[in-house]
């Protein structure tokens, strides 16, 4: 159908314009309303089948669209806030923010979590150094075994207690080459009645080849938990044992004194310290990737460049080795200890650059 032409309006004459006639003004306003509706939008062009587009081409965006946009940009905004590190926090502190938006461990994040850590390495040493607690008194070195304690409810806590009752000062055996024992678990950092924020306990305390502590990080093996978390947590460890080793040194000596160290072999300060990440074997294949069954957990295979960059930049203060265990439950009966038959230290450089040479198992017997 043919659009209608636009109806004729010519503007009332001077002469007409002061009547008060009531008629006369209707018939006016009805014939300038009429006009104005037939009068095209600016940009728009009609034809014989009618307007194409009241908009002259323009596209317009929906609300969903809008809706969307805003969306995209607060996620992105959160992701910031997720990778941002506060210049005032230490080590210790990554791992403890509290908040939806606050710097969190995920493996999403790793390599861009990592290269930021890299970046504000400086700040966060220096910070973790002033913040590291200086127990004074009751430094806890002496446990005694464990046995199958239904109590403990956490997988992690039973690893650590199979693990002490093991390579314990009074068992038989040698964990690793570099650690020859564990002297102690869930060691206290700060001293009672005096805690201070995001500082929690060593997992284990182990006794080096050197007989200098060595702090032990323990992750189970289904754990959330990345391999950076890992190193950052260790490295705030170490730190806080470097810190505090001129009041442990003594006590030190005397809970190790039946190795037969004498107390003028120990140093008067801890230039490097031995630190250790270790977990069961089935953590470190979930990290890899060679759990076919499921890639949860795996770390990012970009993000292994950074961490290593990362353990490097650590290598000033530290010497930095990832062990694997190996344990099971009898019977598959989870309220008892893991049986555990061996430790062995990880070249985890290389398996990383390669995993998948590894087959399942990164133990070779």
């Amino acid at each position: 159908m043919a659009t209608p032409a636009p109806f004729p309006f010519v503007a009332p004459t001077e002469a007409a314009l002061p009547t008060t006639d009531l008629a006369v003004l209707c018939f006016r306003w009805s014939v300038a309303r009429r006009a104005w509706a037939y009068r095209p939008a600016a940009g728009v062009t009609l034809s014989r089948t009618g307007a194409k587009s009241r908009t002259g081409g323009r596209k317009l965006r929906s609300t969903g669209t809008k809706a969307k946009a805003r969306a995209d940009a607060q996620a992105r905004a959160r992701e910031e806030m997720r990778l941002n590190i506060d210049i005032r926090l230490g080590l210790h502190e990554l791992a403890n923010q509290e908040g939806r938006d606050a710097f969190s461990f995920q493996l999403r994040y790793a390599k861009q979590q990592t290269e930021r850590i890299l970046l504000s390495l400086d700040n966060l040493i220096k910070n973790t150094i002033e913040k590291a607690p200086e127990r004074e008194r009751n430094f806890c070195l002496n446990r005694v075994r464990v046995k199958d304690n239904l109590e403990l409810k956490h997988e992690e806590d039973k690893w650590e207690r199979a693990m002490y009752n093991k390579w314990s000062p009074r068992g038989s055996d040698e964990f690793v080459s570099i650690c020859k024992r564990i002297q102690t678990y869930q060691y206290p950092l700060q001293q009672h009645g005096n805690p201070l924020p995001s500082w929690g306990e060593v997992d284990l305390l182990g006794i080096g080849s050197d007989s200098l502590p060595v702090p032990i990080e323990l992750k189970k093996r289904a754990a959330v938990e990345s391999p950076l978390r890992m190193l950052v947590e260790m490295a705030a460890y170490g730190f806080a044992i470097r810190k505090v080793w001129p009041k442990l040194k003594d006590c030190w000596m005397s809970a190790i004194q039946g190795l037969g160290e004498s107390r003028s072999q120990l140093p008067e300060t801890l230039d490097k310290v031995t630190l250790i990440g270790v977990a069961p074997e089935e953590y470190w294949c979930q990290c890899l990737g060679l759990l076919h069954e499921s890639k949860r957990g795996k770390f990012p295979p970009e993000a292994w460049p950074s961490f290593w960059k990362l353990v490097d930049a650590f290598g000033t203060y530290f010497v930095i080795y990832f062990v694997a265990v190996r344990g099971v439950w009898n019977n598959e009966d989870m309220r008892k200890l893991p049986t555990i038959s061996c430790a062995r230290v990880l070249d985890l450089r290389s398996i990383s650059a390669n995993p998948k040479s590894f087959g399942r198992t990164i133990f070779t017997s």
